[in-house]
């Protein structure tokens, strides 16, 4: 088996779709947390009915439901509720609070390829059902409301801070795989072009022992990336929707772990010519 080019190439485009994957989705996931920043601010500017909330409370049952960030989360049947039962026209304050959730949250860039929902499904995911009704069919922006809305606003931020920096451990830990990985794959293939029909018994012996010391860096390289991903995995506790990070972050690659995908290919283009080299020495015995 040789090495070639399209090998090199293969196994490079791997890695570097993962990088770019990466680049995209911390755009994605900054643009969505000053979205929110900018959103916090226009709610904490509009006026509240005094007195106490009608209907249902915003307090009871309210979560986010985004998971890691941009593009993860689950209804969970989120949206019940809205829509239904004695609705009223809303008030001066829920018509701002919608428009300054439109004009901010829902206009982030990626929104209609991300998500393309509308603004009832959008905050049941985002704030809870409970509040999501009381933002959409109660009268007025009762004050309670609107502390419960500033108060998840500044979860989904947090969350979104936290996915920010998930990502940039899993770059750094990318990039320390590129460095190690790559140098691996052009020696593979310099050692798979050799002639090998040419070389003497104790090349090809010093031959094989490299390739067994290479196996042995690749080994090293998948124990790190192992703990990589587990780092990353610990610092957003990922839940029954999405099993890790690298699932959600390369799901659409053809490779959900590219490190470990590359790690593999390698692994078997190194066996396939440790194994040539020692068919090779039984010839010279």
């Amino acid at each position: 088996m040789t090495s070639t080019t399209t090998d090199r190439d293969e196994l490079a485009g791997v890695l570097r779709a993962a990088h770019d994957t990466l680049r995209v989705e911390r755009r994605r996931v900054v643009d969505e947390r000053e979205a929110f920043e900018a959103f916090r601010d226009r709610v904490s500017a509009i006026p509240t009915r005094a007195g106490p909330a009608t209907g249902t409370s915003p307090l009871r049952g309210v979560g986010t439901g985004m998971g890691f960030g941009a593009g993860v989360g689950s209804d969970g049947g989120g949206t019940a509720g809205i829509g239904g039962g004695c609705s009223q026209r809303p008030g001066n304050g829920l018509i701002a609070v919608r428009d300054a959730y439109v004009k901010t949250v829902m206009s982030v860039p990626h929104y209609e390829e991300e998500y393309d929902d509308t603004y009832e499904t959008s905050i049941a995911i985002e704030f809870g059902p409970d509040l999501a009704v009381a933002l959409t069919q109660e009268p007025e922006l009762a004050e309670p409301y609107k502390r419960a809305l500033i108060s998840k606003t500044t979860e989904a931020i947090e969350e979104r801070e936290r996915f920010v920096e998930a990502i940039d451990l899993e770059q750094k830990s990318l990039d320390r795989a590129i460095k190690r990985l790559l140098p691996i794959t052009e020696e593979v293939m310099s050692l798979s072009q050799n002639p090998l029909a040419n070389l003497e018994y104790g090349t090809l012996d010093a031959y094989r022992v490299r390739t067994e010391t290479l196996e042995q860096n690749c080994d090293a390289v998948v124990r790190r990336r192992q703990d990589d991903l587990d780092e990353v995995d610990r610092s957003l506790r990922p839940d029954e929707t999405v099993p890790d990070v690298a699932t959600y972050l390369y799901q659409d690659l053809s490779a959900t772990y590219p490190v470990l995908s590359t790690v593999a290919l390698i692994g078997d283009r190194l066996r396939d010519l440790r194994r040539t080299i020692e068919r090779e020495m039984i010839h010279r015995r």
